[in-house]
């Protein structure tokens, strides 16, 4: 993430869309941040369904 400009944008407003994140440490945010892009990056993460060909 510390390469990433589009990740580090991310990292950064966490806090904001996500307020409770306030209340973890840095690698907590950090691990969620990542466990957050793999999921809206997999096309069957969020809903747990794939679109149709």
């Amino acid at each position: 993430m510390k390469h990433d400009p589009g990740a580090r944008g991310l990292l950064l407003a966490m806090p904001e869309v996500f307020p409770w994140v306030r209340h973890l440490s840095t690698e907590e945010v950090r691990a969620f941040t990542v466990e957050l892009v793999e999921a809206l990056s997999d096309p069957g993460g969020v809903g747990g369904r794939r679109a149709r060909p």
